[in-house]
């Protein structure tokens, strides 16, 4: 996923969980927000949406790691 200077980006975190499922499922159609997800299922946020465009999905090592560029949120 390219970042576009038009796109917000939003972070949700628990992305593997009931709301942040459906907070990914409904802002995939927005193509003027970008998604970064942070879950510790990295796999299985991946797998769920694999056909969405406007997503990065992030683990938790991501997020110690501060591999996350929290700058575009």
């Amino acid at each position: 996923m390219k970042h576009s200077e038009k796109q917000k980006t939003i972070l949700i975190t628990g992305a593997g969980g009931f709301l942040g499922d459906e907070l990914i499922r409904q802002l995939s159609y927005r193509e003027d927000i970008a998604v970064y997800a942070l879950t510790s299922a990295k796999e299985k946020v991946t797998t769920r949406h694999k056909k969405t465009k406007n997503l990065l999905v992030f683990s938790l090592a991501d997020w110690e790691n501060q591999a996350i560029p929290l700058h575009n949120v």
